[in-house]
């Protein structure tokens, strides 16, 4: 059964602009605070599990090649709020079916100034995380797009204990061993393969940072951030054919959608495991999947060299 509703909020943007909005999750434990920042006029948003902050106020944004942005000095023109509610089956994995229940809010966005660049926010709140993306709607002038990274951010109130794998470089096989690391060590020159796990202290929140449906758009790490405040940063894989943008897209006729940047949250850690976010947030998969039956498997890696090198080592 599907549950939608939708509710379209317009305000002035001189009354938007200075407005906090609140978004909970269908079971009101998880509260983000969608607001603006005071000296960039630029989007944030900040998280709350059961009244306690567990990422303060974090800028939000795009940003193109030769140091230009999108997302400050902006105004919201209009907000939509939705709530759905569904079941899906999942082919393979953790469980035979899963719940998709969110509550959704998108903000719509425009500059002051300028070229008075269109830019939408998409928040979703679960039961078990957070998620937001970034839309960029047709909209006139803007047809070739060249974007270096994003102003995604991901502020930390205290210093937070976390484990990440710390891969240092871009060009890498993504293998290694997810190491503890407190979030004051974290350097800008960092590369964090994501998930990057967390907890806010002892028997309290648990957390992951991570993304889901990536799709024609570049590979994120999380980083540390400029201004040395504790956190993590976004940034994004440059191109191999042009190493000073990480995007390159023709946004014409279809606009762009980032994937979505999602925060796991969970009372334990062992809950993330049992989390289905992101299979909620990815595209189903298409096609005819009724061949597929649960069973075993063998990785060559796993059990071929160790199985080759046994006759020798009794020799």
């Amino acid at each position: 059964m599907k549950i939608l509703a939708a509710l379209t909020l317009l305000a002035a943007p001189a009354v938007a602009a200075a407005q906090d909005r609140h978004l909970q999750s269908p079971n009101g434990a998880i509260d983000v605070t969608i607001g603006q920042d005071s000296a960039t006029r630029g989007p944030t948003y900040a998280i709350a599990v059961h009244g306690r902050p567990v990422i303060d106020m974090s800028p939000l944004g795009l940003a193109f090649e030769a140091y230009k942005k999108l997302g400050p000095d902006t105004n919201v023109t209009g907000a939509v709020r939705t709530s759905v509610d569904t079941r899906y089956r999942l082919i393979a994995g953790k469980t035979s079916t899963a719940r998709d229940h969110y509550n959704e809010l998108t903000l719509n966005l425009i500059e002051t100034g300028g070229a008075r660049r269109r830019l939408d926010i998409v928040f979703r709140v679960y039961d078990d995380g957070v998620a937001f993306r970034y839309r960029l709607p047709v909209q006139p002038g803007f047809t070739d797009l060249r974007l270096s990274g994003e102003l995604t951010e991901f502020a930390f109130p205290a210093d937070y204990r976390c484990w990440g794998l710390n891969l240092g470089r871009f060009d890498t096989s993504h293998e290694g061993e997810y190491d503890p690391v407190q979030a004051s060590q974290v350097r800008p020159h960092n590369l964090f393969e994501m998930p990057v796990t967390c907890r806010t202290g002892a028997g309290d929140t648990s957390f992951a940072i991570t993304d889901a449906d990536l799709h024609d758009y570049a590979g994120a790490y999380l980083t540390g951030r400029e201004t040395g405040a504790l956190g993590f940063a976004t940034r994004l894989t440059p191109r191999l054919d042009d190493a000073g943008i990480a995007v390159k897209a023709n946004v014409r006729t279809t606009g762009l959608v980032t994937p979505w940047r999602v925060v796991m949250l969970a009372d334990t850690p062992g809950k993330l495991i049992e989390s289905t976010i992101l299979t909620s947030l990815n595209p189903a998969p298409k096609g005819d999947f009724a061949w597929v039956k649960p069973g075993k498997t063998a990785w060559d890696w796993w059990n071929g060299p160790t199985l080759r090198a046994l006759p020798a080592a009794r020799a």
